[in-house]
This record gives C-alpha cells, structure tokens and sequence, in this order.
C-alpha cells in the first residue's frame, strides 16, 4: 500500500469516528459544568404523560439507581416553561405530555467501576493545563501548536522508507487525533471529552483526566512510535568498502 493512502485512511478513520463520538456526547449528555452550559433538552411525549421524573429517567434515558451518580443526576432536571426561567423538579414529580425538560447532568455507565461516559468541556490541554489561562491566549497558542506538531510530523512522514509501515501507522494516527481536537478548537475555543475511567482506591474513586477519541488516536500513535524504537528494524550504517588486495601484496617476498 502506498503510505499517502495508509495516511489518508488513517486520518479519515480518526477524525471522523472522533467528530461522530463527540456529537453524541453533544446530543446524549449534558454538560458537566456547574454553569449549565449544555443541558440536555428533550420533550415529554404522550407515552411518558404521568410519570415521575424517576420513572421517566430510568425508561427514556436508562438512568440506573444502583448507580449513586446516575441515581443523584435525577434530581438535576429542570422544567423549561413557556415564559420565565426554568424550574427545577425532584424526583417525585409528574411530567406531562409536551412538557420540555432540562437534564443538566447525566452520566452513563459503561462498565461499573471503571467506565463512565460524562460530558465535559475541556479549555486547556492534557490533563486540563493552561485552562486558567485567558481565552485571548488559549486559542492562539493551540491552534498554533497544533499545526506545527502537524507539519513536523508530515514533515517525518515524507521522509519515510519503503518498509516501515508501523511507523507510518504511528504518525498517520497522531496527526487524525491531532485534526480532531484542532477542529474543536477552531469551532468552539475547548475540547469535547467525554470518557471517564476510574478505579476504587482504599474506597475513593480515583479519576484518569477524562479524554475523547482523538486523545485515544495520539495514544496509539505514540505507542506505535515507541514499538518502532525499541522492536523496529533499523538500518545499520554502511561499512566502508574495504580495498583488494594487489597484486604486490598477495605475492610472498623471495
């Protein structure tokens, strides 16, 4: 296969599985931002007319009690009135047909005790560094290294030799996460993350720094890079030719 084929299938292959994943965070869940600033809204159909919040929560999202943060994200729905703010409902009210909902946080189980899918805007980098940092600043200076880790890893990849496929898989996928958070910065100044893994410590949660897709592209590029470096086939550096012997020099001396 060609490497600019392989690089375009990498980079397709990245961006877009990252771009799809981050719109459902975007239309499933809603922000975990104490300012609310993407609740979840949904509409009450005919079927949920009557239900309480709690039983609309556990059929229409599939909200598990078992779940002590799931359980709690039922008492974050709020109710949007035709006029006026929107009012907050505990978990024992009906809700009626027609009636729109806010939901302000949801979390969902993927694997109990390790696996959580939340909504979270991220405004730093990795692990949230620079977050702090004014809006003016944090735009530029990602944007702009963003697209210098591109060009210099583009810049490695044309300089490629026929052979090293993992490498080339490596950087292609670098460059498909890099593409995908670099978009979120162009369109919003964050980045969408949303996976949650955790362990239970000495009975405390202890959070990994909540990622997306793309920062799972990164990963295994870099992975990939580091496999290359230690298992990867090197060229050895050519040994100077060594000169015949003359004619002189294989004769033995009288």
């Amino acid at each position: 296969m060609n490497k600019y084929l392989l690089l375009i299938i990498l980079v397709v292959f990245w961006v877009v599985g990252d771009l799809y994943t981050k719109y459902l965070a975007e239309s499933q869940l809603a922000s975990y931002s104490s300012r609310w600033e993407h609740p979840l809204v949904v509409q009450v159909d005919d079927e949920d007319a009557g239900k309480t919040v709690e039983e609309w929560c556990v059929d229409e999202l599939g909200t598990t009690l078992e779940d002590p943060e799931e359980a709690r994200s039922i008492n974050r729905v709020w109710l949007v009135p035709e006029t006026g703010s929107p009012l907050p409902l505990q978990s024992t009210d009906t809700v009626q047909a027609g009636n729109t909902l806010q939901i302000r946080h949801r979390q969902v189980t993927v694997v109990p005790g390790f696996w959580n899918h939340i909504y979270v805007q991220n405004f730093g980098a990795a692990w949230g560094m620079f977050s702090q940092q004014s809006e003016a600043f944090r735009k530029p200076f990602f944007i702009g290294i963003s697209i210098i880790a591109v060009i210099v890893v583009m810049f490695i990849y044309r300089n490629l030799k026929p052979g090293q496929w993992l490498l080339a898989t490596a950087l292609g996928s670098i460059v498909g996460g890099a593409l995908g958070n670099f978009i979120d910065r162009i369109r919003y100044g964050y980045v969408i993350d949303f996976i949650d893994w955790y362990v239970v410590w000495n009975g405390e949660e202890k959070h990994w720094p909540t990622f997306n897709i793309a920062d799972v592209g990164i990963s295994v590029g870099v992975t990939l890079m580091l496999l290359d470096i230690v298992f990867g086939q090197h060229d050895e550096p050519a040994k100077p030719a060594q000169a015949a012997p003359s004619e002189s020099d294989a004769t033995p001396a009288a």
